[in-house]
């Protein structure tokens, strides 16, 4: 199979449909946002590897690319608890992130 039929190939792959059912409602979306669905409800678990992984996909997406002013905008739509659940979330990354940084005179 050449390089451009594998490409198309996995790219119908992950954006075909499957059903994803939220509660009592049955939704049919993208694989690939499927995926990622079930990494931030593992995020949301307290698992520090999901949250660490949706937090680069959105990074790499361009979601923390925006203005202050858009950023303000943007959690001022979100729930107390969904603002919560955020801020514990980046405060995961940011603690992880800084104790992988520290600078350990023992080790060379």
């Amino acid at each position: 199979m050449s390089e451009s039929k594998t490409s198309s190939a996995i790219r119908k792959v992950l954006t075909g449909p499957v059903v994803v059912r939220a509660g009592e409602k049955i939704h049919r979306v993208p694989l690939v946002a499927a995926i990622l669905m079930s990494q931030a409800e593992r995020a949301l678990e307290g698992r520090d590897s999901a949250a660490e992984t949706v937090l680069k996909i959105a990074s790499a997406y361009g979601l923390f690319d925006q203005t202050e002013e858009t950023r303000k905008f943007d959690l001022e739509q979100l729930s107390d608890g969904e603002l919560a659940v955020f801020e514990r979330l980046t405060a995961k990354c940011d603690y992880r992130r800084r104790r992988s940084q520290r600078i350990r005179p023992w080790r060379k």
